[in-house]
């Protein structure tokens, strides 16, 4: 408690008022050392020294020098308080006044050794600290943790512009990152204030380094922390590779499955072609054309929910494509299930035709498994615009004008845990033998493949409803082609030089051209072909139909010798890969005629016959 203060002695507002302003420890004591008054810096840091003598803290020194002051003469002397070391000045409180005014201030030595401390326990520390104005970019600390995790000499580290320099040596990279990190420091938002970027040391390693900044604005000063992500970026690509592999293996497990269901079907239709082709070879015939059909639809699925599906993106209103599938929805939905189509999107879109069926078809088919005792089905097209943060929340995908597909249905709806393995290709929720679990796959595929973006909604017990988004572009919709008329498939008269490495299927193609009427010659590569040109008199053949995977020379380098000869008027290609120098992701190039492998009679017919034709226009 602080002592009876007797009459006479100035300790009311005026000198509490004094005593708030100094920001140092002050004391006023009475003759025999106890605290009349002390100000809030005094308790703060003698550790409540109301009550408590000073005299008794200091020892004989302090007794000394209260002595002195006592006797009107300034003194002073030191005394460890609170963990603290402070220095003490004590001068009389007035003439005739046995009162003492005593200040205390650390010491530069305890100043010098509780930084010290600081310093120790900040290298103590596994993540690095630096403490740097962000005006000058000059440093007022960093740890060893610091310079350590950077992998170079402190000298280097100290410097920013050199220690940028030398750890991230492409001046490209160096400048996006340092823009990036600038222009989020700049915001002043707390939130951007954390990277993560790699660094190369000077031993030549690669780091992943976490930094991020604190801004201290009432110092003026910011404390940057680095730490050493380089075994968990590791781990985690590692996982991400086991994850592929296990993604891999179940794709391989399924394709595997799936083809010797497909291949026991063909081979044993077959052996009873052999062995009763004179009872009923066409029912045979017809079951390997069904069985075959099925193993080309599977590897289109395969390829598609891959990305690798060859795509000829067209111009297209979304609302007339989903009016040429209506009737087919219909038919594929059956008389239970109710279909309702809005189309409300004025924007187009450029995704492949062939595509969007498949994805409009396959929602349809997944809906309608959903729904067992029927239900409604809704198809909606909308114009939106998707924000900054959108594509960033849902894995990517443009911004801005968008025309959104949305398939809605009244089903049972999904579990969490199912929602997030809906498109892992061979998921499925069906019993075994129901479905192979691509059909979710090949939607997703298929969008990411023409730039588009796929999200679901769903709980259980409340439907499901799939979100798809597509760039919006200012072109006009082109009018698609009118289906194939079923019937005898398009001949003609025209030679055709024929390039294909593979015997069986050559053989194959050379005899479904000659049955159409065309006069074929056979090659087996591009020296054989190139040969047959030189070799042979007149003007120049009609139509070079050629693989693109050849021995030596490649039939994209072919066509493009014969073109510039002038040997050959239309070039038509073929591949059963889709990595090829016409094909950019996939895409097909503008004005590349091409026909995917495998293929029927009656598409070859057809293509050989547009092509033929497009000369004529």
């Amino acid at each position: 408690m602080v002592a009876e203060k007797p009459v006479g002695i100035a300790t009311g507002p005026l000198v509490d008022a004094l005593l708030g302003l100094c920001e140092d420890p002050v004391m006023i004591l009475d003759g025999d050392g106890g605290v009349l008054a002390a100000n809030v810096a005094a308790e703060t840091a003698l550790v409540d020294p109301i009550g408590v003598s000073l005299l008794e803290r200091g020892g004989d020194a302090a007794r000394s020098a209260f002595a002195a002051a006592l006797a009107g003469r300034a003194a002073s002397f030191g005394a460890a308080l609170g963990g603290r070391h402070l220095s003490f000045k004590l001068a009389p409180a007035g003439p005739g006044v046995a009162r003492v005014v005593a200040s205390g201030r650390e010491t530069a030595e305890a100043i010098q050794e509780r930084r010290d401390t600081f310093h120790r326990v900040l290298d103590a520390l596994p993540i690095g600290v630096n403490i740097f104005s962000p005006r000058t970019m000059s440093t007022f600390y960093m740890n060893d943790a610091f310079v350590t995790i950077h992998g170079w000499p402190r000298e280097i580290v100290a410097d920013s512009r050199a220690l940028h320099e030398h750890t991230m040596p492409d001046p490209e990279v160096r400048r996006r990152v340092l823009g990036q990190i600038n222009a989020d420091v700049a915001s002043g938002d707390p939130s951007r204030m954390r990277w993560i970027v790699e660094i190369v040391t000077q031993d030549g390693e690669r780091r992943h380094l976490v930094a991020a900044n604190t801004p201290m604005p009432e110092l003026e000063l910011q404390v940057g922390t680095l730490q050493d992500i380089t075994e968990l970026w590791r781990a985690r690509t590692e996982l991400q590779h086991a994850q592929r592999m296990e993604s891999l293996g179940r794709l391989a497990g399924g394709v595997a499955h799936d083809f010797n269901n497909l291949l026991t079907s063909i081979l044993g239709n077959l052996s009873l072609a052999q062995v009763e082709a004179g009872a009923a070879p066409r029912e045979y015939l017809s079951e390997i054309e069904r069985a075959a059909t099925s193993a080309a639809a599977l590897t289109r699925q395969l390829l598609s929910f891959s990305r690798r599906q060859v795509i000829e993106p067209r111009v297209l209103d979304l609302g007339a494509a989903l009016r040429r599938l209506e009737r087919l929805l219909i038919r594929t939905l059956g008389e239970d299930i109710e279909l309702r189509v809005s189309a409300r999107a004025r924007g187009r879109v450029r995704v492949d035709p062939a595509q969007l069926e498949q994805i409009v078809v396959n929602l349809a088919v997944n809906a309608r498994d959903a729904m067992p005792k029927g239900g409604q089905l809704v198809i909606e097209t909308a114009d939106i615009v998707l924000e900054a943060d959108y594509p960033r929340r849902h894995g990517g995908g443009g911004v801005g004008p968008h025309v959104m597909l949305a398939v809605l249905d009244t089903g049972g709806g999904l579990s969490e845990e199912v929602r997030s393995r809906l498109f892992e290709p061979f998921f499925t929720t069906k019993p075994p033998g129901a479905g192979t679990g691509l059909g979710l796959a090949m939607v997703h595929g298929a969008v990411k493949q023409n730039g588009g973006l796929v999200d679901v909604y769903s709980e259980p017990g409340r439907g499901t409803t799939f979100k798809i988004y597509f760039p919006a572009v200012q072109e006009a919709a082109e009018e698609l082609p009118a289906p194939a008329c079923a019937g005898e498939p398009p001949r003609g008269s025209e030679t055709i030089l024929l390039v294909e490495d593979d015997p069986g299927v050559r053989s194959l193609a050379s005899r479904m051209l000659g049955g159409l009427g065309y006069h074929v010659v056979a090659t087996a590569s591009a020296a054989e072909a190139l040969a047959v040109i030189h070799a042979r008199s007149g003007g120049p053949l009609d139509l070079l139909f050629t693989d693109l995977v050849l021995p030596g020379r490649s039939g994209r380098e072919l066509a493009e010798a014969l073109v510039t000869e002038g040997a050959v008027n239309q070039v038509l290609f073929t591949s059963g890969y889709t990595e090829d120098v016409v094909l950019r992701h996939g895409v097909l190039a503008g004005g590349i005629a091409f026909l995917p492998k495998p293929y029927t009679r009656d598409l070859l017919a057809r293509k050989v016959r547009e092509v033929l034709d497009a000369s004529r226009v």
